[in-house]
This record gives C-alpha cells, sequence and structure tokens, in this order.
C-alpha cells in the first residue's frame, strides 16, 4: 500500500478542491494584518490546505474567508489555527484547522462536500 493510500485511510474527513481563500493573520490584540489571497489546495468540513508564499507557524491563528461554489456564492469567514505547513521550492503549503466555525456554515460545507463527491462518482454498473 503506498503512503498517499495511507494518508488518505487516516483521514476523517474527505478533501475537494475549491480556488481561492483570503488569510489574515489574527495578532495577539486579536486584529487582523494585512491579508493574502492564496490558491486552496483542498478543503475538507474540517479545514484546508493552502499555498502561500509568506511563512506561517504551527499554532498560529489566522481568518479564513473563502467562498463555496454553491451556485450562490456563499462566502464564510472563520477562524482557523495553522496545524501543519511543508515547503517545497519557494511556496509554503499550509494546513489549517477550522476553530469557530458556525454550525450552519458546518453542515453547508458537509453537504456541498458530499453532493460534490457524489458528482465525482463513476457510474455504477447494470
Amino acid at each position: 500500500m503506498s503512503q498517499e493510500t495511507n494518508e488518505q485511510d487516516r483521514r476523517r474527513f474527505p478533501r475537494i478542491t475549491i480556488n481561492f481563500v483570503t488569510v489574515e493573520v489574527i495578532t495577539p490584540a486579536g486584529q487582523p494584518e494585512t491579508p493574502e489571497f492564496c490558491f486552496v489546495i483542498n478543503l475538507s468540513e474540517n479545514g484546508l490546505m493552502f499555498r502561500s508564499e509568506r511563512d506561517y507557524r504551527n499554532g498560529q491563528m489566522l481568518m479564513l474567508t473563502f467562498t463555496i461554489p454553491d451556485g450562490q456564492e456563499t462566502m464564510i469567514r472563520t477562524g482557523a489555527m495553522v496545524i501543519h505547513r511543508q515547503e517545497l521550492d519557494s511556496s509554503k503549503f499550509i494546513g489549517a484547522q477550522f476553530k469557530d466555525l458556525g454550525i450552519a456554515e458546518h453542515r453547508l460545507l458537509r453537504n456541498y462536500i458530499s453532493g460534490f463527491l457524489k458528482n465525482q462518482q463513476p457510474p455504477q454498473s447494470a
């Protein structure tokens, strides 16, 4: 079994791709710093991974703003914490876990992701 398969098996929430996220670092005083516009690698109902040119550290608090391409372009804004990071060439890949996602937003993400995955399944043979 490959390492990629093992990593997929241990994931609690499936991942999908969306376009972009605006990332703001939250200062110790609770204020956001200058935002960065980042490409999202994947999204789950528990968090997301994004590619950044800035350096973030594990445990750092962020404010994330992204749009779900659900036909209504629903915007989600939530606090998140950096839980892992990886550097490749000049890009940094940051994993962030949502920290204050509301019940309605969590349900919206879950429904969008499950619908997306359902539509990506190959057709069943008769």
